[in-house]
């Protein structure tokens, strides 16, 4: 369960074939040709994150997905928590905690010695 970050927004315009185009021509210090399309064409907003809880041999799915209602006016930045028959509005900003997979520090009463110790764990649960 590496950590395996992703962003909220994403310009694709760098991986089209108009873009490697364009950074090729600047590499070679020619004329870079215009796009093809506005800016925002290339511009995507997460809208959902599928996360797995468990192991490769059994685990369990639930989704996190944006309210589409008003998405093209980009009124709505509410988010739901989708996990079987339960949906529960949801923070975006907490997909870094809840879909990037990596390690969590826990604290756990220990009853051999009889306190409170703190330690690392992978989280049980990623977006990948």
């Amino acid at each position: 369960n590496d950590q395996c970050e992703f962003p909220l927004e994403l310009n694709v315009e760098p991986f089209t074939k108009e873009g490697l185009a364009r950074i090729e021509a600047a590499q070679k210090q020619e004329q870079v040709p215009e796009l093809p399309h506005p800016p925002s064409y290339y511009e995507y907003q997460l809208s959902g994150v599928l996360v797995h809880m468990g192991t490769a041999e059994s685990g369990h799915y639930y989704s996190y997905i944006k309210d589409r209602r008003f998405y093209l006016d980009n009124q709505s930045n509410q988010w739901f928590h989708f996990n079987d028959t339960s949906v529960e509005p949801f923070d975006p900003n907490d997909i870094p905690k809840t879909c990037f997979g990596g390690r969590e520090t826990i604290n756990q009463f220990d009853q051999q010695f009889q306190k409170t110790l703190t330690r690392s764990q992978s989280k049980p649960y990623s977006a990948y």
